[in-house]
């Protein structure tokens, strides 16, 4: 297994520099791995930064699902424990809405009609 076999965040990040035609090197994956992951030192954390939301929705043209949020779900707490539960890349934006890039995500948020609870409750694609 190569390094990005064991890092998601790192896979992605080096498909996003090829595909924008930039040279790879470590420090371009380094720079880039801060700009597009809320949390780069954890490579299974796949929340991006607006940085990161831009550069999928615009650069490479991905589209998102968008789920809005209710207030009372827009907590610290509730935002680290999706963190570690969506499979694929995912922005929260400042207006109580999360777009995830990821198609069993967003088809698991869809059943449930966006409820983050819920979909904590039934998530089983990842392990904690």
């Amino acid at each position: 297994m190569t390094q990005s076999t064991l890092n998601p965040q790192r896979n992605y990040v080096e498909q996003i520099l090829k595909l924008l035609s930039i040279d790879i090197t470590l420090e371009s994956l380094n720079q880039y791995q801060f700009l597009i992951w809320k949390n780069p030192f954890d490579p299974n954390s796949m929340q991006l930064t607006k940085h990161g939301y831009q550069i999928f929705r615009d650069k490479l043209t991905l589209e998102a699902k968008r789920f809005k949020i209710k207030p009372e779900h827009a907590k610290t707490k509730t935002y680290a424990i999706i963190s570690k539960k969506m499979a694929g890349p995912f922005y929260f934006s400042p207006a109580y809405t999360l777009y995830a890039f990821d198609s069993r995500d967003s088809f698991m948020l869809s059943l449930m009609s966006g409820d983050l609870s819920q979909y904590l409750e039934q998530n089983s694609f990842r392990d904690n």
